[in-house]
C-alpha cells in the first residue's frame, strides 16, 4: 500500500528565527482521519498542488470545513484535520516573527482562522510553484520566496515592531513566565498598548502567548517517563495540577494522561 511521503528541506541558518520547517507532503492515496494538533507557535502557509483538507478548530471537521491552499494563524486551542488521500502540498512553517514579516499583514487577521491564499495580499507563491515539477525545486523556490519576503519585511519594520519583538523573545526564553505588566514596564508602554501591538505582530496578546509557551514547556517536561504532573504544574507556573489538566484539555484537546500515553 502507498503511504504519504514527506520531502524536507532544511531552512538556511539565516532563516532560523523566522522559518521552522519547509516540507513537501504527498499523500499518495492515504488520507488522515481525526488527526489532532495541539496549540503551537507555528504559522503554516500551505500550497496545495492537488487535493485538499478538512480542518476545524476545537472540534471535529465536517464537509463544510474543506480547504486547500491557506495560511493559519496562532490559535489558543487545538486543531483537527482529515483528508481523502489526494493531497499534495508544500508547507512553509513560519515562527510568529517570520509570518508577520513574510505575509505583510497584521497577524490578528489570521488569529484562530484559516485564510485562503487568494485572500492574502501579494501572495503569489501558489502560481509560482506551479512552474516546478520536482519536490527539490519546489522546496528550493519556497525557501527563496520566504527569504525575499522576510528581508523586505525587515527593511519595513518600524521601531515599535522591533520593541514588541524583543518583548516576545523574552517571553519565549522564559517559557511564558513574565507577567504582562512586567513586559509593558520593560518597554515603557501601557498594558493596553502592549496587547494591541502583540496582536498586530503575532496574532495573540501576551497573555495568550504566555499560555501556549507554558503549555509547550509542560509537554516537554512530560516527555520524562512517568511524568510527575504535580511537579510539572509547579515548574510551569500553574496554580495546581487541576489547572494544568484544564489547560491540556483547552489547548490540546485531551487530558495530560491521554497525551502522555498516546491515547489522545
Amino acid at each position: 500500500m502507498a503511504a504519504p511521503v514527506l520531502h524536507r528541506r532544511r531552512p538556511a541558518p539565516s532563516l532560523a528565527p523566522y522559518v521552522s520547517a519547509i516540507v513537501g507532503y504527498d499523500e499518495q492515496g492515504v488520507g488522515i482521519a481525526g488527526v489532532r494538533e495541539a496549540a503551537s507557535l507555528d504559522v503554516p502557509l500551505v500550497v496545495c498542488l492537488s487535493g485538499d483538507f478538512r480542518i476545524a478548530l476545537d472540534r471535529p471537521p465536517g464537509p463544510a470545513d474543506r480547504i486547500a491552499s491557506f495560511a493559519a494563524g496562532l490559535h489558543p486551542g487545538f486543531v483537527t484535520m482529515e483528508s481523502d488521500g489526494a493531497a499534495a502540498c508544500v508547507q512553509l512553517t513560519f515562527t510568529p516573527l517570520g509570518a508577520r514579516l513574510a505575509l505583510g499583514l497584521p497577524m490578528d487577521a489570521l488569529a484562530s482562522r484559516l485564510v485562503t491564499l487568494d485572500a492574502l495580499p501579494r501572495t503569489d507563491l501558489a502560481e509560482r510553484l506551479a512552474d516546478f515539477r520536482t519536490w527539490p525545486d519546489r522546496l528550493a523556490f519556497a525557501e527563496a520566496w520566504a527569504t525575499r519576503r522576510i528581508a523586505a519585511g525587515l527593511v519595513d519594520q518600524d521601531p515599535e515592531a522591533r520593541a514588541a519583538t524583543a518583548a516576545y523573545h523574552l517571553l519565549r526564553r522564559s517559557h511564558g513566565a513574565p507577567r504582562v505588566a512586567a513586559l509593558a514596564d520593560r518597554l515603557g508602554w501601557s498594558r493596553k498598548r502592549l496587547a494591541r501591538r502583540f496582536r498586530i505582530e503575532f496574532g495573540l496578546g501576551p497573555k495568550a502567548l504566555a499560555r501556549i509557551h507554558r503549555f509547550r514547556r509542560a509537554r516537554g517536561l512530560a516527555a520524562a517517563s512517568p511524568p510527575d504532573w504535580a511537579d510539572i504544574a509547579a515548574a510551569c507556573g500553574y496554580a495546581d495540577q487541576p489547572h494544568l489538566v484544564r489547560e491540556f484539555q483547552a489547548l490540546g484537546g485531551c487530558t495530560p494522561t491521554a497525551w502522555a500515553t498516546g491515547r489522545a
